[in-house]
Order: C-alpha cells, then sequence, then structure tokens
C-alpha cells in the first residue's frame, strides 16, 4: 500500500513538473497559427509564468491561513473572512498580470533591437554593397557571436564574388587576343589568300596557332573548374620517381634546343598520382624553358630528403622579382613584360601545379633571383 502511495505522489509530481513544458508547447503552437512576433510570444510567456506563480502562491496563502482561521473562529465565519484576501488577490494578479505584460514586451523589444538591426542591415546587402557588415555591438553575447558569425560568411561571400569577377575578367582577356588574331587573318584570307600563297600560309599558321593557345586555355580552365568542384579523383600508385624524372628530361630534349642536364637523380619509389606528378613537373620545365634565353640550361633532379622524395627544376633564365614571388601561383598572374602572353602562356601552369602538390600534401618552393634563374622545389 505505501508503494502504491508513494509511485501516486511521484507520477503526480513529474504531471506538475510537466505543466511549464506543456503549456510553453500550447502557446507557441497557438502563437504559430495566428503568425505572432517573437515579441508577442515572449510577452505572452512572461504573462503565464507570472500568472502561474501567483496563482500558487495566492492558492498556498489562501490555504494556510484558512487553516489558521478554522482553528481561531467559528467555521461558518471562516468563508466570510476568506474573502475579502480572495479579491486582494485577484486585484493583485490583475494589476501585476498588466504590469508584466508590459515591462515584458519593453524588455523583450529592448533585447531584440540588435535582431531588428541585423535585418535592416540584411536587407540593404546585394552584389553591389556585399562590402556592408552586421554591427556586433559590444557585448559579447549569443548576438555578438551571430553578428560575427554572420559577417564571416559575408567576408566568404564576398571573397568568392570579387574572384569570380577576376575570373571572367581575365578569361576575357585571354580570349580576347587569340579571337582578335583568328578574325583579322579570317579577313585577310577573304581578301587576299587565293592570290597571295604566302598569305594563305601565314595566316593559317597563326589561326593554327591561336586555335592551339585556346585549346590549352580551355583544358586547363576545366582542369581547375573540377579541382574547386572536388571532382578530380587522385588516383594514388607506387612508381619509380627516378623513371619518371629521366622520361620527362627525355621528352623535353625532343621539343627544345636549350641545355637539358639530368643533374642528381636516386632511385625513389613515392606514392602519389604518377600523371599529375608528371604535369607539374613539366609545367616547371615549361616555365624554364620559355624563360631561359638561348644559351639556357635546365636541370631537373631528384634525391631523398628527410625521407621523402625532392624533385628540382632549376634554370639560368631571367628569373622572377622578390615583389612578383609571392603572386607566381595566382590564376592569370603574369610577373612582368617579358612574362606576359608569348608562347600560349594564360598564367594557369603554376596554378595547376600548386593544386596538384596541395593535393598530394606536398611542399612546393620556389626561390629565384633576377637575371640568374630560378629554383622549384617540390618535396613529395
Amino acid at each position: 500500500m505505501n508503494e502504491t502511495n508513494k509511485q501516486k505522489k511521484r507520477n503526480f509530481g513529474r504531471s506538475l513538473a510537466a505543466v511549464p513544458r506543456r503549456i510553453a508547447a500550447s502557446v507557441r503552437k497557438f502563437a504559430q497559427k495566428r503568425r505572432w512576433s517573437v515579441t508577442t510570444k515572449a510577452t505572452v510567456m512572461y504573462g503565464i509564468i507570472f500568472a502561474l506563480v501567483f496563482t500558487g502562491l495566492g492558492v498556498l496563502l489562501v490555504v494556510s491561513y484558512r487553516t489558521y482561521l478554522l482553528g481561531s473562529v467559528e467555521p461558518e465565519k471562516v468563508g466570510a473572512m476568506l474573502a475579502p484576501l480572495a479579491i486582494l488577490l485577484l486585484i493583485l494578479l490583475a494589476f501585476g498580470l498588466a504590469l508584466t505584460l508590459a515591462l515584458g514586451g519593453l524588455v523583450v523589444r529592448g533585447m531584440l533591437t540588435p535582431v531588428k538591426k541585423m535585418i535592416a542591415t540584411a536587407k540593404e546587402i546585394d552584389t553591389a554593397s556585399l562590402s556592408t557588415r552586421i554591427e556586433t555591438g559590444s557585448s559579447e553575447d549569443e548576438l555578438y557571436d551571430l553578428a560575427a558569425i554572420l559577417n564571416g560568411m559575408l567576408d566568404r561571400l564576398q571573397s568568392a564574388f570579387d574572384r569570380q569577377n577576376r575570373f571572367i575578367s581575365d578569361v576575357s582577356h585571354e580570349l580576347r587576343t587569340p579571337i582578335a588574331v583568328v578574325q583579322g587573318y579570317s579577313e585577310l584570307l577573304s581578301r587576299w589568300g587565293s592570290a597571295k600563297p604566302e598569305v594563305l600560309k601565314e595566316a593559317i599558321d597563326a589561326i593554327t596557332a591561336e586555335a592551339h593557345n585556346m585549346k590549352s586555355l580551355v583544358e586547363k580552365l576545366l582542369f581547375l573548374a573540377r579541382a574547386d568542384k572536388k571532382t578530380l579523383i587522385i588516383q594514388p600508385e607506387s612508381f619509380h620517381m627516378d623513371e619518371l624524372i629521366n622520361e620527362i628530361v627525355t621528352e623535353t630534349r625532343l621539343i627544345t634546343q636549350k641545355e637539358i642536364v639530368a643533374g642528381q637523380i636516386e632511385p625513389l619509389t613515392v606514392l602519389a598520382d604518377r600523371a599529375l606528378i608528371k604535369q607539374a613537373i613539366r609545367v616547371f620545365m615549361e616555365n624554364s624553358v620559355k624563360y631561359s634565353g638561348a644559351d639556357g640550361r635546365i636541370t631537373l633532379s631528384c634525391y631523398e630528403d628527410g625521407g621523402r622524395c625532392a624533385v628540382v627544376v632549376s634554370d639560368n633564365g631571367i628569373g622572377i622579382s622578390e615583389t612578383d614571388l609571392p603572386h607566381i601561383f595566382e590564376r592569370f598572374y603574369k610577373a612582368d613584360a617579358s612574362r606576359r602572353r608569348d608562347g600560349g602562356s594564360a598564367g594557369l601552369g603554376l596554378a595547376i601545379a600548386k593544386w596538384i602538390a596541395d593535393a598530394h600534401e606536398a611542399e612546393l618552393d620556389v626561390s629565384s633571383k633576377p637575371g640568374i634563374g630560378a629554383t622549384v622545389r617540390l618535396l613529395v
């Protein structure tokens, strides 16, 4: 019997504790149907909480007073003596509820003022005003954190938007020259091509060269687009780096008259995507060939360095200035007048090589002195 009574008391206690949650859920459901504002919802909750607390205290006070009266006066007089107290409590409840709703509304509106400012600022932000930021305020509370997170998101959006605009501008600039050349030689062909064989050959050679340049540009753009979308799949395999180095040296000698030297080459085995590593090294070799003089000398080496494989490409070309060196891996970046559009260069090769190095968690360093040459070191 005692266990049954204890269980009933526990169940009653749980039911009593669940009352505020049920009331809050009912208020939210009721407010959602009527599209109440956050201020109204919070104010109503303040009022309900006050009413529940005051009513509970009032009932406790009335019961205690009634118990006292039953031991002090005649039972038939108890009701008459309790009536003034009940009326007073009802008046205080009405007055307190009105005061709670009024003050609660003011407090909630004051607390939500920063949120309203955020909303107003967010409505003003568009592609023409991405530099606008939400005021964070001085109090480091949840609203401060929310404003900081939104500002960080806006920073990333602005950066992405600026990169997109710069990308479109750079691509337009790179395509404008070959298109203008093709158009010019097409007009030349229509006027003089059939009458002058030398003009015909010159035009065909120029159009073919520019078509090759545009094809190379588009292929590089597609590579970087797939890399940005993370759809490029790295296929690591175990291969001999020394064999790859000798292969690249042989291939490079076939396409240039400049001196290509196989430097220190140690027999090393690495685990990486062979095709991508070869692509990156060829970018370094092509740059060295392109920016070395007629007596250019390019050296390609590979050796062990701290348990990893170091691939080094060095040349005696025109070099890179200290000002330009930090930017050489940026897309479409061209250091100076001597590195402008010649030989079909679009300024994307090193950006591709940098992505390949990062994808393999490899270290990539470039050192250079103008007029002396450059050295690229890839640590895989």
